[in-house]
């Protein structure tokens, strides 16, 4: 036990020993334009599978196929001509693809945008016919999520199933090995959670990571960006995993960290100039997120988080 712990401050110390990232120094302006975030529709707080036709927007409004309306909001649907007609309990909701106007429980309603035939595909106002039907809607601008019901995040078990660490021992490699499969009892890690991009939000460690995604900063150079609800004033320390080669630190910083809507959004970047003093990576500039596998975040589970790194 104790000589764990003498390898993870070894570990920690080689970190703070090692000459500051250019990125400390340098200014960082992530290119806002560049963030290309999906549009993304939650029930109770889990994304929502679009096999045909993705949600759209027009005139500032999601549109979302009517199929998701009985799916995923339980309305009985009848659908006579132009005519829609949406029932859930003891509410009513009537439209008409192309208008404007519409009805619910005999009250005249008007629309900011129809319901519209697109591609062969029934598409009408999302958060016009969950409120109607009783459900609440939030729109979240930081991770492009429609969020209907409840909000409850669910712990990542709930959602993800646990593997054997050895399936995946091919990439820990190097000091940061310690340090991701040793739990803060300091017992061994023998289980791995692996969080895929349709898994987010997810609960890990007491904290909400709402979603991870690929940015870029103004120089085109690549970032990872982490949204979650965090309230460390630095952020989280990420670690880039490839099978069969060394393990790279990415720390978090408070330059690249920001605050939006109670929600923390952190950078870090691919590129680090710290690879070539630390593992004397010559070819450190090389390194693309694509070439990662996973992307692991230390917490204080008695596993190991990974994130797929699949933008």
């Amino acid at each position: 036990m104790r000589k764990k712990g003498f390898l993870l401050a070894a570990v920690l110390a080689s970190m703070i020993a090692a000459p500051a990232s250019s990125y400390a120094a340098d200014k960082i302006v992530i290119a806002q334009d560049k963030l290309n975030l999906s549009l993304e529709v939650l029930v109770n707080a889990r994304r929502v599978a679009f096999p045909d036709m993705k949600p759209i927007r027009k005139d500032s409004r999601i549109l979302v196929p009517l199929r998701f309306v009985s799916d995923k909001l339980g309305g009985k649907l009848s659908l006579k001509g132009n005519d829609i007609t949406i029932v859930k309990g003891d509410r009513t909701v009537k439209l008409t693809i192309g208008a404007k106007v519409a009805v619910t429980n005999d009250e005249i309603v008007n629309l900011d945008v129809a319901a519209n035939a697109i591609n062969g595909r029934t598409m009408v106002p999302l958060r016009f016919i969950s409120e109607a039907l009783g459900e609440a809607v939030e729109w979240d601008v930081v991770n492009q999520y429609v969020w209907i019901g409840s909000k409850d995040v669910p712990h990542v078990s709930e959602v993800v199933k646990a593997e054997d660490v050895k399936k995946y021992e091919k990439y820990y490699v190097g000091d940061a090995k310690e340090t991701l499969l040793t739990a803060i009892d300091w017992t061994p890690i023998t289980k791995v959670m692996v969080v895929k991009p349709n898994d987010f939000p997810v609960e890990i460690g007491g904290k909400i990571y709402y979603r991870l995604n690929k940015a870029y900063d103004t120089k085109g150079n690549e970032f990872i960006r982490m949204t979650s609800n965090e309230t460390f004033d630095i952020g989280r320390d990420l670690f880039l995993l490839r099978s069969g080669k060394t393990t790279y630190k990415r720390e978090a910083a408070a330059k690249l960290q920001e605050k939006q809507k109670n929600i923390s959004v952190q950078y870090q970047p691919v590129v680090d100039d710290r690879d070539f003093y630390l593992y004397h990576d010559k070819k450190y500039l090389d390194l693309k997120l694509s070439d990662v596998d996973y992307i692991a975040m230390y917490t204080k589970e008695k596993f190991s988080t990974l994130f797929k790194a699949d933008f």
